[in-house]
């Protein structure tokens, strides 16, 4: 069964790529923010149709035959490590004083 990650609303069809994908352009049709903000974030930012949407919501979720250990760390590495890495990413790169206090501070916090 394939719920959606936002409303987790229930697809149990064959085609249940297809129905998560329709229920998505739907949503943004009606711009629903919690919708329209999680495909921005995690799919893509362009207007894309049943079938693409589709296409790509399989790409995402697809474990690829490993386990959801091994996804989370794909997924992970191509957030911070991919074609576009996060702005901290690329400060670690050559970090200045400021960056390397943000580092220690964050480090803390999520040590205690």
């Amino acid at each position: 069964m394939t719920k959606c990650p936002c409303c987790g609303v229930g697809f149990q069809k064959r085609n249940d790529w297809d129905d998560l994908a329709g229920h998505f352009v739907a949503k943004a049709g009606q711009s629903d923010a919690g919708h329209v903000m999680w495909l921005n974030r995690n799919i893509t930012k362009e207007k894309s149709d049943r079938k693409a949407l589709s296409g790509l919501l399989r790409g995402f979720f697809d474990l690829g035959g490993n386990s959801l250990e091994s996804w989370v760390k794909r997924r992970f590495i191509e957030k911070f490590y991919g074609a576009s890495p996060h702005p901290f990413v690329l400060a670690l790169q050559h970090p200045s004083r400021a960056v390397l206090l943000g580092y220690v501070v964050e480090h803390q916090h999520f040590l205690r």
